[in-house]
C-alpha cells in the first residue's frame, strides 16, 4: 500500500543517550527487583524510577521471568521509568527507553515478556519512530489482537500506516479491525489507503473502511457510502448504514453542505431497514434541522411504531428556533396521542413561550391525558402568563385537576419569589389566597405577602387584622404592605401608620415600619414611638492623630457648653444645632460636619422624661463612638463599621425632666453617620421630649 518509515539508530549513538550513574546505587537497586526480600523489592520500587532510564537494560530481562511478584515488579518500575522519560525535554532518554523496550519483542523473547512489551511500549513510543517489530506480530496468530491494541494506542501516523499495511494480508475479520484501528486515530495519511478499501470484497472490510473515513465529513464519499449502505449485508448492515450517518453528522459540523446532509437524513429515515436506523436519521433532523424537516419527521412515524413515536417526540422537541416551533405547532393538531403528550411534557419542561396558547387550548381537551400534559406544561412554564391559567384550572377543574394546579400555584408563587420577581410572587400569593380552602393555607399566602409586599394587598390584608386566627401573621404582613403602598398612595401610609401605632405590636414591628414609611410624610411621629433623638448640636472635625486621642477631651466632656468654641488646627469651631428627619434618626456627619478621614465629631442633645425610668441608649455608628449621659460615660466601642439600627446597646437610668446625651463619633473613611434611639429595656421607644 504504502512505505513503512523505518529509523534505525546505531548502537554507539543510543549509548550516548543512555547516562551512567554517578555511583553504583542504582544497579544494586536493579538487583533487589529480583530479591527474594520483599522489602528490598519495595524499595527497588520507590527509588529506581529516580534513577533515569539507565536502569532499564538490567530490568527489561525481568519481564521473563516465571516468579510473577518479580515480574509485576518489574514491569511496574519500567512503566515509572518511562513515563518519566516520555516527559517533555527528555527527548533523548525516550528514543534510548523506546528501542530498549522493542527489544522484548525480538522473536526469541517468551511470550509473558513480549506481551508486556505491548502494554508498556504505548508509554513510550514517539511520533516517527519505526514500530516495525509491532507492525511485524500483526501476522502472528496468538499476538496479532495485542499488537493491534498496541498500535491503535500508540496512535501515530507510523502505527496508522502499519495497521493499514498488514489489511492485505489479513483475514477480512481482523482485517475489518485493523481498519477500525486506524480509523480511531483519524489521521491524514489513512484516508487514500482507506478510500481504496471502500470497493473491497467484502462487505464487512468495506463497512469498516467506511465507518473509519466518516470523520472526514467529505461530501465527495457519499456515493461509495450510500452504494456499501445498500450491498450491505446482514452483518454489516447497522454498521454500514451508521457510517453513512456518522458521515452526515460530519458534513453537517464540517459546514457547507447542510442541504446536502438533510437530503441524506431524509433518505434513510424513509428507507432504512431497521427501527435503529431509521431512529438515528430522525434525530439527526432533530438535532441538526430547522423549520422545513419537520413534515419529514412526522412523515417518518409509522402509525404503529409507539418506539418511534417516541424517537419523533425527541426530535421535534430538540428542534431550535421560533419558526421550527411554530411549524411544530401547525402540525401538532395532527399528531397522535402520545406524540401531543411527549410534546407538551417537552415544551414545558423548557419553558417554550410561545407554546403558551396551545397549552392552554389543551387544558379544554376531552382527551384526560392530554388535559393533564397540559396541564404539568403549565405549572412546569413558571410564567405569569400561565399562572392565569393554573388559577383559573384551580377554581374549575375537576377534583384531582383542582388539587394539582392549587399546588402549581403555589410552588409559583414561591418560585417567583426565590427567583427575584417580588412584584409577580405578591400578587401570586393575593391569588393563591383567594383559592385557600383552610387557614393553613391562608396563612403561608399572609407570611409570602410578608416577604413580597404589593401595594394591590394592602385592603386583603387589613382586613386580616381582625380575623383572631390570622392576625399574628396579618400584623407583620400589613406593615410590610403598608410600605409597598406609601411611595404610591400617602393616605393610606398615614392611615396604616395609625392604626399601627394604636395596635399592641413589638417593637421590632415599630423598627420595620418606620424603615418602610422612610418619605411618606409620618416619620416624625414614628420616631416619636421608637424613642429616636432627632434634635442634635454638632461639632468637630477634631483630628484623629493618634489612638490616645479617644480620650482626648476635644471640647472639654463630659461637660458641654453650647456657647464655647474650640480650635482645631487653624479653624475655630462652634456648635451648631440640626434636626434629622430620617425615621430613623440617622445624622449624616459627613455632610453636616465635614467630608474627612481620620478624625472625631460629637454631637449633644437635650431630652425631658416626665419621671425617672430605667431604660437603654441604642447606638448604630459610622464608625466608632463613646456614649455620655449625664456626664457619665455609658458606652465605647472603637470599631470601624457601617451604621444600623441598635448595633450598641448600654443600660441607662433617665431621671425625671432635663436629661444631656453627648456622643462622640470616629471616622475612618467613607461614610460618617450615627442614629441614636432611647429604648425600653423590651426594644419599646422612652416617651421623652427636646426643647427647641
Amino acid at each position: 500500500m504504502f512505505t513503512k518509515s523505518i529509523r534505525r539508530w546505531p548502537v554507539v549513538a543510543l549509548a550516548l543517550f543512555a547516562s551512567v550513574a554517578a555511583s553504583a546505587d542504582w544497579r544494586q537497586l536493579a538487583a533487589d527487583v529480583s530479591s527474594p526480600d520483599e522489602a528490598a523489592r519495595i524499595r527497588a520500587r520507590q527509588l529506581l524510577p529516580r534513577e533515569g532510564v539507565a536502569p532499564l537494560p538490567s530490568l527489561i530481562p525481568l519481564l521473563a521471568q516465571e516468579n510473577q511478584p518479580i515480574r509485576l515488579a518489574a514491569r511496574n518500575v519500567i512503566a515509572d521509568i518511562l513515563n518519566g522519560a516520555a516527559a517533555p525535554g527528555h527527548e533523548a532518554d525516550q528514543l534510548f527507553a523506546a528501542n530498549q523496550m522493542m527489544t522484548c519483542l525480538a522473536p526469541d523473547k517468551p511470550r509473558v515478556q513480549v506481551e508486556l512489551g505491548l502494554r508498556l511500549l504505548p508509554i513510550i513510543v514517539p511520533e516517527g519512530f519505526d514500530v516495525g517489530p509491532i507492525a511485524a506480530l500483526l501476522t502472528n496468530a496468538e499476538l496479532r489482537e495485542k499488537a493491534r491494541a498496541c498500535l491503535e494506542e500508540i496512535g501515530t501516523d507510523n502505527a496508522c500506516t502499519a495497521l493499514l499495511n498488514a489489511v492485505s494480508v489479513a483475514d477480512p475479520a481482523f482485517a475489518a479491525a485493523l481498519i477500525d484501528a486506524a480509523g480511531k486515530l483519524q489521521s491524514e495519511r489513512s484516508i487514500d489507503p482507506l478510500m481504496a478499501l471502500l470497493s473491497h470484497a467484502n462487505a464487512g472490510v468495506r463497512a469498516a473502511a467506511a465507518t473509519a473515513l466518516s470523520w472526514t465529513g467529505d461530501p465527495g464519499l457519499v456515493p461509495a457510502f450510500k452504494t456499501i449502505a445498500a450491498e450491505s449485508t446482514p452483518e454489516t448492515q447497522f454498521k454500514s448504514y451508521d457510517a453513512l450517518l456518522r458521515l452526515t453528522d460530519a458534513i453537517v459540523l464540517k459546514g457547507g453542505n447542510w442541504n446536502l446532509a438533510m437530503d441524506l437524513y431524509r433518505d434513510v429515515l424513509a428507507t432504512g431497514p431497521t427501527y435503529i436506523i431509521r431512529a438515528t436519521a430522525m434525530m439527526g433532523l432533530g438535532r441538526y434541522g430547522d423549520a422545513s424537516v419537520v413534515d419529514s419527521i412526522v412523515a417518518g412515524i409509522p402509525a404503529d411504531d409507539p418506539a418511534m413515536a417516541d424517537t419523533a417526540v425527541q426530535a421535534l422537541s430538540s428542534l431550535q428556533g421560533r419558526e421550527a416551533i411554530k411549524a411544530v405547532m401547525e402540525v401538532y393538531p395532527g399528531l397522535g396521542q402520545p406524540i401531543r403528550v411527549g410534546l407538551l411534557n417537552g415544551w414545558g419542561q423548557r419553558r417554550e413561550l410561545a407554546t403558551l396558547d396551545l397549552v392552554k387550548e389543551e387544558l379544554n381537551s376531552a382527551t384526560p391525558e392530554i388535559r393533564a400534559a397540559a396541564l404539568h406544561a403549565l405549572a412546569a412554564m413558571q410564567s405569569m402568563q400561565a399562572f392565569a391559567a393554573l388559577v383559573d384550572v384551580a377554581r374549575n377543574g375537576n377534583d384531582e385537576e383542582k388539587a394539582f394546579a392549587l399546588a402549581s400555584v403555589r410552588g409559583m408563587a414561591g418560585s417567583l419569589g426565590s427567583a427575584g420577581n417580588a412584584q409577580a410572587a405578591g400578587l401570586a400569593y393575593m391569588q393563591l389566597y383567594d383559592l385557600a380552602t383552610d387557614d393553613d393555607l391562608r396563612r403561608i399566602c399572609v407570611q409570602g405577602l410578608e416577604r413580597y409586599p404589593v401595594p394591590q394587598a394592602y385592603d386583603l390584608v387589613k382586613g386580616l387584622l381582625e380575623n383572631a386566627a390570622l392576625k399574628d401573621a396579618a400584623v407583620p404582613a400589613y406593615v410590610a404592605v403598608a410600605g409597598a403602598v406609601a411611595a404610591e398612595d400617602k393616605e393610606k401610609a398615614k392611615e396604616a401608620f395609625d392604626l399601627v401605632r394604636s395596635m399592641d405590636i413589638s417593637p421590632e414591628l415599630l423598627v420595620q415600619l418606620a424603615q418602610r414609611l422612610q418619605g411618606a410624610g409620618v416619620p416624625a411621629d414614628l420616631a416619636n414611638l421608637l424613642g429616636v433623638v432627632k434634635r442634635w448640636h454638632l461639632i468637630g472635625p477634631f483630628d484623629w492623630k493618634t489612638d490616645a486621642d479617644w480620650d482626648t477631651a476635644f471640647v472639654g466632656e463630659p461637660n458641654v457648653d453650647l456657647a464655647a468654641t474650640f480650635k482645631a488646627g487653624d479653624a475655630t469651631l462652634a456648635w451648631k444645632p440640626t434636626v434629622t428627619e430620617d425615621a430613623l434618626g440617622l445624622v449624616n456627619l459627613a455632610g453636616l460636619i465635614a467630608q474627612r478621614d481620620r478624625c472625631f465629631g460629637y454631637a449633644y442633645a437635650e431630652i425631658d422624661v416626665p419621671e425617672d425610668t430605667a431604660a437603654q441608649v441604642r447606638i448604630g455608628s459610622d464608625d466608632g463612638n463613646k456614649v455620655w449621659v449625664n456626664g457619665e460615660k455609658v458606652w465605647e466601642n472603637r470599631v470601624d463599621r457601617g451604621a444600623a439600627l441598635d448595633q450598641d446597646k448600654a443600660d441607662i437610668r433617665l431621671v425625671k425632666g432635663r436629661n444631656r446625651i453627648l456622643v462622640k463619633i470616629s471616622q475612618g473613611a467613607g461614610g460618617w453617620n450615627f442614629m441614636l434611639r432611647l429604648a425600653l429595656p423590651t426594644g419599646a421607644g422612652v416617651t421623652f421630649t427636646q426643647p427647641e
